[in-house]
């Protein structure tokens, strides 16, 4: 799961279950629009994209579930025993269990007018579009990165707190962001060969964003696609964003080829040192994760000796250091409550064994951190691992896990 060898072969098996995935789906679509869901798909095979071939599958999926919505309606409302207001509350039910609560296309239903004209029109809005979607060769999802850094999206408002992702301005990425992805990219290759390399496997396209209090993220259902907001962040910081990104495709592979998590537990009873808030089980295994990731970055950073042929100036060395004892100190308190999944049958077998590697990569980094600290000539980096590392111990006082 963590090899170069290891990871490739997973992701070419998903590369060949989403191929054989959309050729079952493509019969199953009506005949007027199989022919141009062929083309479309075909694009996406030819580029080996997973992320359009899983957005096509994903597509193609949907528009069969609100065909067969629209039968299913056609069927209660020409019953007339139903009324409007009986039938959303039944497809409210089943939109919540089937895409989740917080899929925020579904908020036009919850606040339609209770007629059957209107739920109508809103479910043939679902399947119309579903159907663009299958039929529209999108090049976002294309591997060619070079026409991916062309998009830059300029959000009108934040989509992590507004539910909108659609709110944004497509312009031509600033030539000084191009050069500072260039950069990222160079020096991740100097400082950190293998993590280089695992970025060249897993990262497929990167698409520049800009908005108020928007950090860099990645989505599930988009394997290799990073979304990153480079605009004013340093050199160290950009490096750092793209292994962090990289780091959740690569455990979103894994999820999607191994059964992880034993049973679910939605409970935020769990403190993560990142947010300074409780969050689920499962979110602290992603941060887990991913910030392990980056504290191997740091540490190479540190000490493989390569730091001089970078562009890192001595005060990125500086936050590098720090930045290391935070992320080892962070990665050990969550590491805990892993653990504590462990022992209470949260997770598979797979999953001990994965946070088992996850231990390993901390206890090699903790092993540094006190030499770490000796090397930090800022006295502000030195004062603030201290009171991060009381705080945490207060927060493990404060939020004592129990069964």
């Amino acid at each position: 799961m963590f090899t170069l060898s290891s990871i490739k072969k997973l992701k070419q098996e998903l590369l060949n279950s989403l191929k054989i995935e959309s050729k079952e789906i493509i019969t199953l679509l009506p005949p007027r629009i199989r022919e141009k869901a062929k083309s479309v798909i075909m694009n996406y095979k030819h580029h080996q994209s997973l992320a359009g071939i899983e957005f096509f599958n994903n597509a193609a999926n949907e528009y069969i579930y609100f065909a067969n919505a629209l039968k299913e309606f056609n069927f209660l409302s020409a019953k007339k025993k139903t009324s409007a207001a009986g039938i959303h509350d039944f497809f409210s039910r089943q939109f919540k269990s089937d895409f989740g609560e917080e899929d925020y296309r579904f908020l036009g239903w919850e606040r339609a007018n209770l007629t059957y004209d209107s739920l109508m029109e809103i479910l043939r809005s679902f399947q119309d579009n579903s159907l663009a979607e299958i039929i529209s060769k999108n090049p976002f999802f294309t591997r060619d990165k070079k026409q991916s850094l062309l998009e830059f999206r300029l959000y009108r408002k934040n989509p992590k707190t507004t539910g909108d992702n659609n709110s944004y301005i497509n312009r031509k990425t600033p030539g000084r962001i191009l050069r500072k992805l260039d950069q990222a990219e160079k020096n991740l290759s100097l400082l950190w060969k293998e993590g280089y390399e695992r970025y060249r496997l897993l990262t497929d396209k990167i698409i520049i964003v800009k908005s108020k209090d928007l950090v860099s993220y990645s989505h599930f259902h988009e394997p290799g696609i990073s979304y990153l907001n480079l605009i004013d962040r340093t050199n160290l910081d950009a490096v750092d964003d793209l292994v962090h990104e990289n780091a959740h495709h690569h455990l979103n592979l894994i999820l999607k080829k191994y059964r992880i998590i034993a049973k679910e537990d939605k409970r935020e009873i769990f403190y993560s040192p990142w947010r300074d808030s409780l969050r689920p089980l499962y979110a602290i295994l992603h941060s887990v994760f991913t910030f392990s990731f980056g504290a191997d970055l740091f540490r190479e950073i540190l000490y493989s000796g390569n730091f001089g042929k970078s562009s890192l100036n001595k005060q990125d060395l500086d936050r590098a250091r720090f930045r290391f004892i935070q992320e080892s100190i962070s990665t050990n308190y969550s590491l805990s409550d892993l653990q504590w999944g462990i022992e209470n049958g949260y997770f598979t077998g797979k999953g001990i064994l994965l946070i088992r590697k996850l231990k390993k990569m901390n206890s090699d980094c903790l092993s540094l951190c006190q030499k770490t600290e000796r090397e930090i000539r800022k006295k502000e980096f030195r004062l603030a691992i201290r009171n991060f590392d009381e705080t945490l111990k207060e927060k493990r006082k404060h939020y004592r896990i129990i069964s």
